[in-house]
């Protein structure tokens, strides 16, 4: 009885964060509270953010000050949008910062948003993050995330692209109705 080993790693130190953050996902942890980013050249960083990023099972994600295009899209459909810089701008640059949590804001109450017409979705261009309660996102096409963090939040007819983050706080609770439909499974 043994232990069947994964190798994750490849010439590309790129290409290897995201093969870890793809593994964590397929072994079923949960990326719901955060990314933490960190330089690829200041390990001293990355190692004093482990104990950060395990808290909430978070990625820790070595990158450069640009980050590597693949990576970055990576980033942006499958990690929160929630983002934490060890080592700030010397590490990591504020535009790379800015595309990895770039969102649009619904926190509002008891407001609806997105398209009237079922026909003609309204098309997303950012991660929306959704903290208001009694939001309703409707009629709607997503290319990246969707993060919910609101009370009563109702999705109806939602194509997302990226990932469905889901949390419902510390008392909370998810009650589904009906189907979520995109490529990647929603995370709660």
């Amino acid at each position: 009885m043994g232990v069947t080993p994964v190798e994750l790693g490849v010439y590309d130190l790129y290409e290897t964060a995201v093969n870890i953050a793809k593994e964590m996902q397929a072994l079923g942890d949960k990326f719901t509270k955060l990314a933490v980013v960190a330089g690829w050249d200041s390990p001293a960083d990355a190692l004093a953010g482990v104990p950060l990023a395990a808290q909430d099972a978070a990625p820790i994600i070595l990158t450069n000050q640009a980050m590597d295009p693949t990576l970055l899209n990576y980033a942006k459909t499958n990690l929160s949008p929630v983002v934490i810089a060890l080592g700030g701008e010397a590490v990591v640059n504020q535009e790379t910062l800015d595309q990895l949590s770039t969102y649009d804001v619904e926190n509002g109450n008891d407001q609806t948003t997105g398209s009237d017409n079922p026909n003609l979705p309204e098309e997303l261009q950012k991660t929306l993050l959704i903290s208001g309660d009694g939001v309703t996102l409707q009629n709607a096409s997503e290319d990246f995330s969707i993060y919910v963090n609101g009370d009563n939040v109702t999705l109806k007819n939602v194509s997302i692209k990226g990932t469905l983050f889901i949390d419902p706080g510390v008392n909370g609770k998810l009650s589904p109705h009906g189907r979520v439909f995109g490529l990647i499974p929603f995370r709660v």
